[in-house]
């Protein structure tokens, strides 16, 4: 087939389940856009102290792969196994071909249905990290440079193991694979050294009283919003900024006091973020040359899941850095 003429050649490849959720891991939400939302939830998440943490790695395509609930046979996908109109599930490279064509994504496809490893039972969410031996591997914004060489035809880091239908899936805390699994990247271990914040949760709580909340239908818009003084100027102004430059057709939804929550949450997640440990150091980010921490973390607890994600540095740079990477 023409589309293998640049993939390796196929095999039999390591994996981090610190994180649980309840839910399909489609989306993470970053905890000060959940409060537009009016979801106020999320003070008491990101102040409470028993979450489990995980690394959020740069990696892309998402992949889904393992048993199919539904056939009981072995897949490999993207998160297009979760829509709910148009489902993309790959049994074959016939499959592949049919649901996805002869571009890059589908030549991913093909590898790890050769080579990805079956969970001991459900199926596995991961980040693909690279094709090949090396040890240098940029998958998109971040370059991973790994201490060790990896020789396995395809790299992956698995962060969620889910058992269930596609359309409801519940994820379970077990790892599914032996150690030194081949094809997967195992995580580093993550832990939080709990900061003083406790006055800021009453704060935003305090505040909260007095905000006022957009529609459910306007709540997209205002995220775009948010994310377009990140695109533009690395960094969130004042509320009063946010608020005034607001198109006027949603200035009547919401006041200013809804942006100065919003700016304590994200002051709030900040001190959160500034306090997780990476407790190995097997891999080296890099951008552009230069060392630069994790892009960030995923926080659960329960059934509520979020990102920890330095939007000032990370997600400008996502929005604004050349797309060279391949």
């Amino acid at each position: 087939m023409n589309q293998f003429a640049n993939c390796p050649p196929p095999c039999a490849c390591t994996v981090n389940f610190c994180y649980n959720k309840s839910m399909k891991n489609t989306h993470l939400e970053h905890p000060e856009d959940a409060i537009l939302s009016g979801d106020l939830s999320v003070i008491d998440f990101l102040t409470a102290r028993d979450h489990k943490v995980a690394i959020k790695w740069d990696g892309s395509p998402a992949l889904v792969w393992g048993t199919c609930p539904k056939t009981g046979e072995f897949f490999v996908g993207t998160k297009s196994v979760f829509n709910k109109v148009k489902v993309k599930i790959n049994y074959t490279h016939a499959d592949i071909e049919r649901n996805h064509g002869d571009g890059p994504v589908a030549c991913i496809l093909h590898t790890a249905l050769e080579c990805l490893p079956a969970p001991n039972s459900g199926y596995v969410q991961g980040d693909f990290i690279g094709f090949g031996s090396g040890s240098v591997f940029k998958p998109q914004l971040i370059e991973y440079v790994f201490k060790k060489t990896l020789t396995d035809p395809i790299n992956v880091v698995a962060h969620t193991h889910y058992e269930g239908d596609f359309s409801s899936p519940s994820s379970v805390f077990s790892n599914p694979f032996p150690k030194d699994q081949s094809c997967i990247i195992s995580s580093p271990e993550v832990n939080i050294t709990y900061p003083g914040y406790q006055y800021l949760s009453l704060l935003a709580k305090g505040i909260a009283r007095f905000a006022k909340f957009p529609s459910a239908k306007s709540v997209a818009a205002i995220k775009q919003h948010c994310n377009k003084f990140i695109r533009e100027q690395g960094e969130f102004p004042s509320a009063r900024v946010m608020y005034d430059s607001l198109p006027s057709k949603y200035k009547g939804e919401v006041n200013v006091t809804l942006f100065r929550l919003y700016l304590v949450v994200s002051s709030i997640k900040m001190r959160l973020l500034n306090c997780v440990n990476d407790t190995d150091s097997f891999v080296e980010c890099r951008i552009m040359g230069k060392p630069t921490p994790h892009e960030g973390f995923v926080l659960s607890q329960g059934s509520k899941v979020f990102k920890l994600v330095d939007r000032n540095t990370f997600s400008h740079l996502n929005f604004t850095t050349a797309k060279s990477w391949k």
